[in-house]
């Protein structure tokens, strides 16, 4: 049996047997959130519960409990610091990411510490708990966790992963290991508070735009926002012709109209272009046409789907109007791509579905909701 063959034999085995093995390939290179969020979901045995798997038996279907599931991660700490370092950021990221998908949000999760057998043991278990509390306050701050949905706990050098006699061997040691704990999480994510503006320019001169307002061709305008805390923001605007692009986090059809990703950063100021010299611009349809902003405080699996809920009404909660104002009288703006550019977007038109009201994965109290319809003429 060949080396690459051992390696997908014993990864299937782990699955089976219900335990968290991170394959060979992922040790070397840097994990993915995708890879992460693979192995803290417990296996696929059938209907999965948070608190357990329903498996069908000849006499029917019974719940067991689902197994804890948990992954090593080499998080880079500089020798006898707890401190974050600029190497750990990008898997740190990928780590947030994961545990803020539609996924695992729910789960309650433990962090731990691990150190080598080098140095006082007394000092390692408390290196190793402080490292473990650094990567919690990570991802709270950044990626809006709940600080009770995180366990911590210092384990020194009393779980090696492998023998300490080499330094390979004591640097797999030095990890963090993130375990599913596959308890539900009871508490409350807050609802993003987000402040949204959308601006137009006509000649040199700036104002902003206010529901209704008309737009003419040689109108350009951007949108930004600031939010008060961690959070997933999603931009979308849908022309006349019915087509939806989304402009944050910008997508191939959007040409990049940022380069900033979720989550967001507290007090921070995004705009739509990025750069203050760029704006957006209309395409060639006239019409009615909508600027959507959506926030939640952790991953939408589908954002255009909300935005399509919101703008139509199917879901029962309010949407956050942008502030009316008199308006300035025949005015205008271009929209559906950045000023200098003329590309249109190919994406196919995308029709709301009946059930979009009943999102799942997203709770409508949670939910910041913006928006502004304006005419193009």
């Amino acid at each position: 049996m060949n080396r690459c063959r051992l390696i997908q034999v014993m990864v299937v085995m782990a699955v089976l047997m219900g335990g968290a093995v991170w394959d060979e390939a992922c040790t070397q290179s840097r994990p993915t959130a995708d890879q992460i969020k693979r192995q803290l979901l417990p296996p696929d045995l059938g209907t999965i519960k948070t608190m357990g798997v329903r498996v069908r038996t000849e006499k029917g279907e019974r719940q067991i409990a689902a197994k804890p599931r948990e992954v090593n991660l080499n998080i880079p700490f500089e020798l006898n610091i707890a401190e974050i370092s600029a190497d750990a950021l990008p898997i740190l990221r990928e780590l947030g990411l994961a545990l803020s998908s539609g996924e695992l949000r729910g789960n309650v999760f433990e962090i731990q510490g691990h150190t080598c057998i080098l140095g006082d043991p007394e000092f390692n278990l408390d290196l190793s708990q402080r490292r473990a509390e650094a990567v919690k306050n990570h991802l709270v701050t950044q990626f809006g966790l709940n600080p009770e949905q995180l366990l911590t706990r210092g384990f020194g050098a009393s779980k090696p992963l492998t023998d300490n006699d080499t330094e390979a061997g004591r640097e797999q040691n030095r990890r963090v290991t993130v375990v599913n704990t596959m308890r539900p999480y009871a508490g409350k994510l807050a609802q993003p508070a987000v402040q949204v503006q959308a601006v137009f320019r006509r000649g040199q001169t700036e104002r902003s735009m206010t529901p209704g307002i008309v737009l003419r061709e040689d109108d350009d305008y951007a949108v930004s926002f600031k939010a008060a805390h961690p959070c997933y923001v999603y931009v979308y605007q849908k022309d006349a012709r019915g087509k939806w692009q989304q402009l944050f986090p910008s997508s191939a059809e959007s040409m990049e109209v940022s380069s900033q990703h979720n989550p967001v950063q507290p007090g921070i100021v995004y705009r739509l272009p990025e750069s203050k010299n760029r704006w957006l611009c209309l395409d060639e349809a006239k019409g009615t046409e909508h600027l959507v902003v959506v926030a939640y405080p952790t991953e939408v699996p589908r954002p255009v789907e909300v935005c399509q809920a919101v703008l139509s009404s199917h879901l029962d909660y309010r949407v956050a109007q942008a502030t009316a104002a008199a308006s300035p009288g025949d005015e205008g703006v271009k929209t559906m791509g950045v000023k200098g550019t003329r590309e249109t977007y190919r994406t196919a038109p995308r029709r709301p579905r009946p059930e979009v009201a009943r999102l799942k994965n997203v709770d409508s109290s949670k939910l910041f909701q913006w928006q502004l319809s304006f005419d193009h003429r």
